[in-house]
């Protein structure tokens, strides 16, 4: 779940850099790693497995 998320922030921040990947590094800040995992711990909590 945390994966899918990050893999979906890296692909904003490449988006936002127009997709100049090549020359530049696309990257997500750690703040919004964090927030990105805290978000997918609470959804795996709200799992009924």
């Amino acid at each position: 779940m945390a994966a899918a998320h990050s893999y979906r922030a890296i692909a904003d921040a490449v988006r936002a850099e127009g997709y100049n990947c090549f020359s530049r590094r696309c990257y997500t800040s750690q703040e919004t790693r964090r927030a990105i995992f805290r978000q997918a711990a609470l959804q795996v909590q709200g799992l009924n497995c």
